[in-house]
């Protein structure tokens, strides 16, 4: 058995988790008023120093961020034209990029850092064109109607033929996020996370009070379904258009939910600015507010489960922490047991020594986290 110090009480500590949605336009103009896609919202084109300024948050905070990309401008291959519900141009479909060497700048600056980076699915387009007139959203209407299935597994088709082909170094994504939170759950192999399940997701991070809910979630801030695992996402903090946004964040619910243009300035040569304050802001909020940033969104994302579902009790001999809930969650998710790695908080008392009986200890920090691979569902204590 392992001993971990003298301590008095088991914490679990919720993780600070980044999503960053719209990535991957060029053009970020709002064109909603021209049949085309809302985009970022950027009233420039973007460029690589915003790729940059991913890299930089990521970095600066020690963690992996959610980026959810949508592809249509990565389509170096033209087979949008082939899915014309998919685009503005329908049949007609071209790639507004007209230099693909800026495709494979950005593509080598996420192959370098992949370890901060992580690619989420928002769609080809965003936006649905249905006889050729714009409405929102790709996967879902306006009231959260789920579109054909044919229609939506031929989409899931062409993305994984963009994305192979966009030079970025990544298996197809295994996070979904809906584009414009249209979305629904709880009916089961006749709904929506069958068609995500058998394109090869695993989980999706949307707002569950935005959804369309045939069934509540099995809990408040998660469900499962068709072996997805959702999670709460919660509501932005700023508008989606926002540029240069200021710091704003409650850290209520641990999931900071942004789109590009808040993190990017006017001047992209000055990107690193409005990071710098997001950086500054969240360090602080999330030492204050008790939220631990770990360097891996898996990871993470287990650790949310965790903070959420697991069960202390104290025994005559030490302590339990029973992760039964958390793992039926996340069962499926992910195949590396590293990825399911517990972090608890341990606080001292000079008179009290626990020693770890179920489970593995990885590593002990010096501000008392320790990281432990857990025995199957139980990690178990004993005192001294």
């Amino acid at each position: 058995m392992e001993v971990l110090k003298c301590i008095e009480k088991i914490l679990i500590p919720k993780p600070l988790i980044v999503v960053i949605e719209d990535v991957g336009w060029w053009n970020g103009r709002d064109g909603s008023l021209k049949n085309q896609p809302f985009r970022s919202g950027m009233s420039r084109n973007h460029d690589l120093n915003d790729y940059n300024a991913l890299v930089l948050l990521a970095k600066s905070l020690g963690i992996q961020i959610v980026c959810g990309f949508v592809w249509c401008d990565w389509d170096r291959n033209d087979i949008l034209k082939e899915l014309p519900c998919s685009t503005w141009m329908g049949k007609n479909w071209h790639v507004p990029v007209s230099d693909f060497s800026i495709l494979d700048k950005a593509a080598s600056i996420i192959n370098s850092n992949k370890n901060h980076i992580e690619i989420a699915f928002h769609g080809l387009g965003h936006e649905f064109w249905e006889n050729g007139r714009l409405a929102r959203s790709e996967f879902h209407d306006s009231e959260c109607n789920m579109r054909s299935s044919h229609e939506i597994e031929n989409h899931f088709r062409a993305a994984r033929e963009i994305i192979k082909t966009s030079g970025i170094d990544t298996d197809f994504p295994e996070i979904f996020i809906p584009p414009a939170l249209k979305h629904s759950f709880g009916n089961g192999e006749k709904g929506f996370q069958r068609l995500l399940k058998n394109a090869g997701f695993k989980i999706v991070i949307t707002s569950f009070d935005k959804a369309r809910k045939y069934k509540p979630p099995i809990f408040e801030k998660f469900t499962k379904e068709c072996k997805i695992t959702l999670i709460e996402r919660g509501a932005s903090p700023v508008k989606w258009n926002c540029l240069s946004a200021d710091p704003d964040f409650s850290f209520d619910w641990p999931v900071l939910s942004l789109h590009w243009t808040n993190i990017l300035h006017r001047n992209s040569e000055m990107n690193f600015k409005i990071v710098e304050k997001w950086v500054t802001f969240l360090q602080k909020g999330a030492e204050n507010k008790g939220l631990i940033l770990l360097p891996d969104i898996k990871n993470s994302i287990a650790q949310l489960i965790y903070s959420e579902l697991a069960e202390i009790s104290q025994t005559e001999k030490g302590l339990i922490i029973n992760l039964e809930k958390a793992d039926d969650l996340l069962s499926g998710c992910f195949d590396d047991p590293v990825k399911k790695i517990l972090h608890v908080l341990a606080e001292n008392n000079a008179d009290l020594s626990l020693y770890l009986k179920k489970g593995k200890l990885v590593s002990v920090s010096e501000s008392g986290l320790c990281s432990i691979v857990p025995d199957k569902k139980i990690i178990e204590f004993v005192f001294n």
